[in-house]
């Protein structure tokens, strides 16, 4: 997540700074609206939620469960990254003219107080994910305002090797009862790590043949959608073969094999009888 967080972090300073992009404040929050918030209610409302309930997992009280966890959203499943992301979005979107008159370190140690304050933020609406994620939505923007040193010192030999011990090592010791700084340094400092290591795979695959694929270019054109459907296909494949007497890892395959390949097929769908928002896709 906080990669991913990062990539998004990473886009917004190239839209807003490179391209231009996002300077009236009423089109870049319609904009953000349409890409997010609309997929959220609508999977929240017509797919997640029914799913959940028609397998039983809403307990007697329904109705309060969609009130609790989607409106209130205080555990929308996968969709709290949706809230969180968009609420980070409108806090950078926000700030970012102060972020750029001063240096890194000061930005830095403003979202880490954010990060650590995080924890004692209720989860409603997801205003303390927002707080605890923004640290690498600004890691990912001031990457990219610093992209040409930095590539340079992530380009030399092991250094992808040793983040990702790294973030491997810190990952096993986070298991451990530690005092909370020291876990909070522990955790941030394993993603971070494991961040590096993954955008060191991504430059490497990015100059292989496996990006000018067909499966590739499907995959990459349908990640939305994918990310919107799966969960509620494994719930309702977990659901499905939960009396089945299936080899853990045949299960784990499968179902992981099924679920994507359904999602994408379901994404295509969407697009053919045009709900391509729901997906948060513009009219073509």
């Amino acid at each position: 997540m906080p990669a991913f967080v990062a990539v998004s972090g990473g886009v917004y300073f190239y839209t807003r700074r490179v391209l231009m992009k996002y300077n009236n404040w009423g089109g870049y929050v319609l904009n953000k609206l349409k890409r997010i918030i609309v997929p959220y209610i609508f999977f929240s409302v017509f797919v997640v939620f029914p799913t959940l309930f028609v397998l039983g997992f809403t307990g007697d009280n329904p109705l309060k469960y969609f009130l609790v966890n989607y409106v209130l959203a205080l555990d929308p499943r996968h969709l709290w990254f949706l809230l969180m992301l968009f609420e980070v979005f409108l806090l950078f979107r926000f700030f970012d003219k102060y972020v750029d008159k001063h240096n890194c370190i000061v930005g830095l140690c403003l979202a880490l107080i954010l990060n650590w304050y995080s924890r004692y933020i209720p989860t409603f609406f997801q205003l303390g994910p927002m707080f605890r994620y923004s640290i690498y939505f600004y890691l990912g923007y001031a990457f990219m305002q610093n992209k040409n040193k930095l590539d340079r010192f992530l380009g030399m030999r092991y250094v992808g090797l040793f983040c990702f011990m790294i973030s491997v090592v810190t990952w096993d010791i986070l298991k451990y009862d530690l005092p909370s700084m020291v876990h909070w340094i522990i955790e941030v400092f394993c993603a971070v790590a494991g961040s590096i290591t993954l955008y060191i795979c991504s430059k490497q695959l990015s100059n292989s043949k496996i990006v000018q694929s067909d499966i590739y270019q499907r995959i990459s054109k349908n990640a939305f959608g994918i990310y919107l459907f799966h969960p509620v296909l494994i719930y309702s494949l977990l659901y499905i073969t939960q009396k089945l007497s299936i080899n853990p890892w045949v299960l784990a395959t499968s179902t992981f094999i099924l679920s994507f390949i359904l999602s994408s097929y379901l994404t295509v769908f969407f697009r053919t009888i045009k709900l391509g928002w729901a997906i948060g896709e513009r009219k073509r």
